[in-house]
């Protein structure tokens, strides 16, 4: 991982944060949409305390904060000072500050090392620095790469350097769901392999039991049968997952058609330390490279590099936060902020950087707290306040702006707000951040009206999520005009 870079000159994204407030005219009425009639809004002021009596009402808590872009006065605030619960809008937090001090062109590194002896290594090691996008093409261009070095064959281990993060490779409060094998909850490592996702593939057959496999080969131990039948299927496939000494052992049971696509099912990984090791493996042997050893960890011990491959630019990577809300990509940067030369990066150093920067900007709520890049779990407090002082900063940027903004789903096209605001598909005039938890809905970002805004809502304490959504959204339609 790279060096904790210096303290980041935040003048430049403070332009324009100190002016005097602009002539301001208030918006015109709007009529009210058949799906804004629980509003009854027809100015943002209006549509806020309507949207602030129906949350009250349901027993809940609501911070609203919308500053246009041209003026340092809100338009429009509701307890917009009450550090809350952002649920996924932490992840502006992360976007930003991983943008300000790591750079839109940075590309995270993945190298193989070892040392040739007529075209044979006794050791290959693995070594990255925190490379969300690490994935099989990777593995097999580093491979390529040494082939074309001359590597014919490895007569010992494939060791994985992880040393560039520390060892715990459970982020802040995702230790709150210790059964959760979801995607989701996926850890994180230095070398991280798949998003440290651990695939099952069901092949059907023309008769008898279905190929059950795992990948990457090593990764886990599978057990259990799945029948391929001709007839309708009565038993569903199911999957369980146990862990021992960081071993995993899938249990899978159930039927499919013997005619039917192959089925893929990905749970996390238990201790991803290794998963890369063992992905490495199969590329070894897809080149005709010959293995024999083991898969284990260790470190570099300064062995020549064979090869190297790079990820995308940041400015590129961050998208995953933004339109797809990727826990793992978040808490893999949050984690990379946390880096100090010659010493392994922490998550609590992360999320320091992070709200040192935050400060940055202004004087933090009561309350405000960051603990993890991904806003998963009861783990960070942010007002909406500052979500929105995050969003005019960024926007202000002309190092982090154009990315930070592209990165956000456009609502009606893309990302999470895919199938809301359809309306707004073609004018693209809004970009936001979406957020959900068990009782937390939020919505933050940026509407293109005659008065361009940055906006964000966080609504705490109602389990009813379309309820809420439809009345955020309702209220966000009233900036564009």
């Amino acid at each position: 991982m790279a060096s904790l870079p210096r303290t980041a000159d935040l003048g430049a994204l403070l332009i324009g944060l100190g002016v005097g407030a602009a002539l301001w005219c208030a918006p015109r009425p709007v009529p009210v949409r058949p799906d804004d009639r629980s509003l009854g809004a027809v100015t943002p002021q209006k549509a806020s305390e309507t949207l602030a009596d129906w949350v009250h009402e349901h027993k809940g808590r609501v911070g609203l904060s919308v500053l246009p872009l041209t003026s340092s006065t809100p338009l429009v605030e509701l307890d917009g000072a009450v550090a809350l619960n952002p649920a996924s809008n932490a992840k502006l937090l992360t976007m930003a500050v991983a943008l300000d001090r790591l750079g839109p062109e940075r590309r995270f590194t993945t190298s193989l090392h070892g040392r040739l002896d007529g075209g044979i290594a006794t050791r290959l090691v693995l070594r990255g620095d925190g490379d969300p996008s690490l994935d099989n093409a990777a593995l097999l261009r580093l491979v390529e790469q040494a082939k074309e070095q001359g590597l014919t064959a490895l007569r010992g281990p494939v060791v994985v350097d992880q040393s560039a993060f520390e060892q715990q490779f459970t982020p802040p409060a995702f230790e709150r769901q210790p059964d959760e094998w979801s995607v989701f909850r996926a850890p994180i490592s230095a070398v991280a392999f798949n998003r440290n996702v651990i695939s099952l593939v069901v092949t059907p057959k023309a008769d008898g039991d279905a190929l059950v496999s795992v990948s990457p080969v090593g990764a886990a131990t599978v057990q259990g049968q799945v029948q391929s039948i001709t007839g309708r299927v009565q038993q569903p496939l199911a999957l369980r997952a146990e862990a021992r000494s960081g071993e995993v052992t899938f249990t899978l049971a159930g039927q499919v058609l013997a005619k039917s696509p192959v089925v893929t099912l990905a749970r996390r990984a238990q201790d991803p330390r290794r998963l890369a090791g063992f992905a490495l493996v199969g590329a070894l042997k897809a080149y005709g490279i010959e293995f024999k050893g083991a898969v284990e960890l260790g470190t570099t011990e300064e062995l020549p590099t064979l090869a190297v491959v790079r990820s995308a630019p940041l400015g590129v990577l961050v998208a995953a936060l933004g339109k797809e809300s990727d826990n793992f990509s978040a808490e893999m940067l949050l984690r990379s902020l946390g880096a100090k030369p010659g010493v392994a990066a922490t998550s609590e150093e992360g999320a320091r950087v992070a709200l040192e920067w935050l400060t940055g900007l202004g004087p933090l709520e009561p309350g405000t707290r960051v603990r993890n890049g991904s806003g998963l779990f009861d783990a960070n407090r942010l007002s909406a306040r500052a979500l929105v002082r995050i969003l005019v900063a960024a926007r202000r940027s002309p190092k982090i702006g154009p990315e930070f903004v592209s990165a956000l789903a456009v609502g009606g096209a893309d990302g999470t707000l895919q199938s809301r605001f359809p309306s707004e598909r073609d004018s693209r005039r809004i970009r936001a951040k979406t957020g959900t938890l068990a009782r937390v809905v939020s919505l933050a970002g940026y509407v293109e009206g005659p008065q361009p805004c940055a906006f964000a809502i966080v609504v705490e304490g109602i389990a009813d999520h379309h309820a809420v959504r439809s009345r955020l959204d309702a209220f966000a339609r009233t900036l564009l005009n």
